[in-house]
This record gives structure tokens, sequence and C-alpha cells, in this order.
């Protein structure tokens, strides 16, 4: 018997890349408004705890620190 094609999972899919990169746009937004904020890029001390554990759960899986050497999304060479 033949499998129906199913539009739902690239639909899905697409939904999980949009997702993971509004995530990461979020997390470098949070992290350089902690740097206005606190004078540091780690925003985990100034996140309400609902949100610290999706920060971290996000940190987690990038594996590196914040800083502003390093910046997670670049625009032509040019950190956001």
């Amino acid at each position: 018997m033949v499998q129906p094609i199913s539009l739902a999972n690239p639909l899905i899919e697409a939904f999980q890349q949009y997702m993971a990169i509004a995530l990461m746009f979020g997390i470098q937004a949070v992290d350089l408004r902690t740097y206005i904020v606190a004078g540091h890029y780690d925003a985990r001390s100034c996140l309400a705890p609902a949100s610290l554990a999706l920060y971290e759960a996000v940190r987690e899986v990038i594996e590196r620190p914040p800083s502003s050497e390093k910046p997670y999304i670049k625009t032509h060479g040019i950190a956001c």
C-alpha cells in the first residue's frame, strides 16, 4: 500500500527552523540588553525564572559564553 504524502512534515520542519533562528536572535538581544543595563553579557542575572530556563537551554546548545568578541549573529561582517 502506498503511503499518502503528508504536507505537515515539511511545514513542521520549517517551523522548527524558524523557531531556532528566532531563539538565536532573542538570546543575542537579551545578552546585548543585559550589557546596556548591567555591564556584562550574561543575562542570567536579569531574567525571570520562567525565561531563565529557556535561556539556559539555548545557551547549553550554543556551547559558548556570551561575549562581544564572538556574537551569535553577524550582518555583513558587522556584529548585530
